[in-house]
């Protein structure tokens, strides 16, 4: 089969190279943030779900001579993971167009596709993670009394840490602990009245709550056990109405919840990561090209495959922050 005409252009013009990148540059964002991406080379895997029992028992390394070593196994089960395939096309009608014009577009047509891919990806990140990750109690920041705050919410947090540190251990020492705010739940954080005092260090009469400083996220990492989690704010949004409506309905994707879990900076099949992206192939998405019937439209797709897993959802937290 012949190449169409914007394959040739994209090709003589370097545009797979455009492709490429801005594949990249819209898929590597909070969705591999939460869930890591592991690369694999087929749509079947055998995976681990990960084990809360070799990691932590520290075995007897002597060894008498002409005995036996202690032997050491992962102690997860395995399951077969397919992965799902997914695809988005766009067209381009080619007819009394420049190959200038149609590079263009091409161009436009490729960031428009790969923000809309990156978008439902995230989206459904999210709601696989929500479904799977361990519901904890709701934080209510209106508890705390303008002078005497009770400090709840630093104390939940780092028992929540706590718990996904004993979910993990040390068996990755690359794991971090993570959270993700929802944009409503960030801002009622930073607005409490607990995170106000603590950053002022402290609500007297001299140092009314009124007259406290604003503070990002950043700094509540400094007041927590662990003062090297990280921190991010879902600022993604979305439609949620029908995709065939004409009125819009806009909603971030993630709001008023908070995500606490654990992570690995180097993913692998074995990391105690919450959750993970198993992910075919290394260039992040597969391209193609074809014609309409009527051959007057040229049409660029996209193809690719992942798969989250809940590899260990006893390192993960699921809260809600309210007022």
């Amino acid at each position: 089969m012949s190449a169409t005409r914007i394959e040739t252009l994209a090709r003589k013009h370097n545009v797979t190279n455009y492709i490429n990148g801005a594949v990249n540059a819209n898929l590597i964002g909070d969705a591999f943030y939460v869930a890591p991406m592991v690369r694999t080379g087929s749509l079947v895997n055998t995976v681990w779900k990960y084990s809360r029992t070799s990691p932590f028992r520290i075995p007897d390394t002597r060894r008498a001579l002409g005995g036996k070593a202690a032997r050491v196994d992962f102690g997860g089960t395995t399951e077969d993971l397919t992965l799902e395939t997914h695809a988005l096309d766009t067209g381009i009608d080619v007819v009394a167009q420049s190959d200038e014009e149609i590079v263009m577009n091409l161009q436009s047509q490729v960031n428009l596709t790969t923000q809309l891919a990156s978008l439902a990806h995230y989206d459904r990140v999210l709601t696989l993670v929500n479904a799977a990750a361990t519901a904890a109690s709701a934080i209510d920041i209106s508890t705390d009394d303008a002078l005497t705050p009770s400090f709840q919410i630093v104390n939940t947090l780092n028992a929540h840490i706590k718990t996904i540190l004993l979910s993990c251990g040390s068996f990755a020492p690359s794991t971090k602990v993570r959270f993700l705010w929802g944009f409503e739940a960030a801002k009622l954080m930073m607005s409490s009245l607990e995170f106000k005092n603590r950053v002022n260090g402290g609500a007297t009469s001299a140092n009314p709550v009124s007259n406290s400083i604003t503070a990002g996220l950043d700094v509540l990492s400094k007041m927590l056990v662990i003062p090297n989690t990280e921190h991010r704010i879902c600022t993604a949004i979305k439609d949620t109405g029908e995709q065939a409506a004409s009125s819009e309905s806009r909603a971030f994707v993630n709001d008023s919840s908070l995500l606490i879990f654990a992570a690995s900076e180097n993913p692998t099949k074995e990391d105690p990561s919450a959750f993970k992206t198993f992910w075919k192939g290394s260039e992040g998405m597969d391209t193609r090209y074809y014609k309409s019937e009527d051959q007057r439209i040229e049409n660029f797709g996209l193809d690719w495959a992942y798969k989250v897993y809940s590899a260990n959802e006893a390192a993960s937290y699921k809260l809600t922050v309210q007022a």
